[in-house]
């Protein structure tokens, strides 16, 4: 006996059947277009960042190299502080240095490419734009080459020189190809921060003018008197921000002897100590008349000589204003002084 079933019921199960076939294939089509490769999931989290942190923190000295010249330095003192060993042995000014290194542990990774030919070619890695060199304190090193920039998304890419893949990364924020021999050297006379000052003294000749001591976070003269902070870290900050016009790192037999005469008359002497319990002292000498080999307007500059430095700096004789001030220059107000 053949049991017919109603047209209502096989048009119900018709529509059954189409709906699951329409959902088996949306769901092959979505793992067809929304699922990254394995290899490139695989190769990314073995790629996570171009540097770890300690990796950082380990490297005791770079190069870096771009179309102004090639640059080498390496940390002193402080982890955060360098000194430029060529084409000039001066104090770097570590900011463009802490900041390319901060950026590079930071890169975020979009893409990574083969190291092939064609690869190399079309990201300009075959002739880097900038190439910086990384010595760690265990001797191990990394090259790390830069090529094409992406304006279009703000994206570049990079190479270690013995590494096997392209990084496609964000760009860094700021342009290394343009930092030169002057973005490198840290002309500050005063590089001490203010709040990492302990204590601050001044003297001309043998006679003491100045003497300001930091504790309990105040600030006290030689007797222990408070002083008007304000006054005293707006002048500590003068010092900090004071350049030097020119500093005097190569210097012939001539040149020593002249700096030598002048600083050995010298008019003023400071002693700084920071929270370490460094001291380093300055030493100023009298306006110059002239120096062998620099060029400079007579009766116009002043020396002075760190004992932290190797080489002195030369200054306009405005800056002299700056070493003539005593304890009374701080001294709080009065209720009538302020007042009147």
């Amino acid at each position: 006996m053949i049991t017919t079933l109603p047209s209502s019921k096989v048009s119900l199960s018709r529509w059954i059947l189409l709906l699951f076939a329409f959902t088996l294939t949306v769901a092959g089509l979505r793992s067809v277009f929304f699922q990254a490769p394995a290899t490139t999931n695989n190769e990314l989290s073995k790629y996570r960042s171009l540097f770890s942190e300690n990796e950082v923190q380990e490297i005791n000295e770079l190069t870096l190299k771009n179309r102004l010249g090639q640059f080498t330095f390496k940390r002193v003192e402080r982890p955060d502080s360098w000194k430029m060993t060529s084409p000039r042995s001066v104090m770097a000014n570590s900011i463009p240095l802490n900041k390319m290194l901060n950026a590079l542990q930071k890169l975020k990774i979009q893409r990574i490419f083969e190291r092939d030919p064609i690869n190399i070619s079309n990201f300009s890695l075959e002739n880097p734009l900038i190439s910086i060199d990384f010595n760690q304190a265990d001797g191990k090193n990394k090259k790390l080459l830069f090529g094409l920039l992406n304006p279009l998304d703000n994206s570049t890419y990079l190479m270690f020189e013995k590494g096997d893949v392209i990084f496609h990364v964000d760009a860094i924020g700021f342009t290394l190809e343009s930092l030169d021999l002057a973005s490198f050297i840290d002309s500050r006379v005063f590089p001490t921060r203010p709040d990492d000052i302990q204590s601050l003294k001044i003297f001309r000749g043998l006679n003491k003018r100045l003497s300001l001591k930091h504790k309990d976070k105040k600030w006290y003269n030689e007797d222990d008197k408070a002083l008007e902070p304000t006054k005293v870290k707006e002048y500590i900050s003068q010092l900090n921000q004071l350049r030097s016009l020119f500093i005097i790192d190569e210097k012939t037999p001539e040149l020593e002897e002249a700096l030598k005469r002048y600083l050995d008359r010298a008019i003023y002497t400071l002693e700084i100590k920071n929270k370490d319990e460094v001291l380093v002292t300055y030493t100023v000498s009298p306006i110059i008349n002239s120096l062998p080999q620099i060029k400079t307007e007579g009766r116009q500059n002043f020396i002075i000589q760190s004992s932290a430095r190797d080489y002195p700096f030369l200054l306009n004789k405005e800056a002299l204003k700056l070493f003539e001030k005593r304890d009374n220059s701080f001294k709080k107000l009065g209720i009538n002084e302020i007042f009147y």
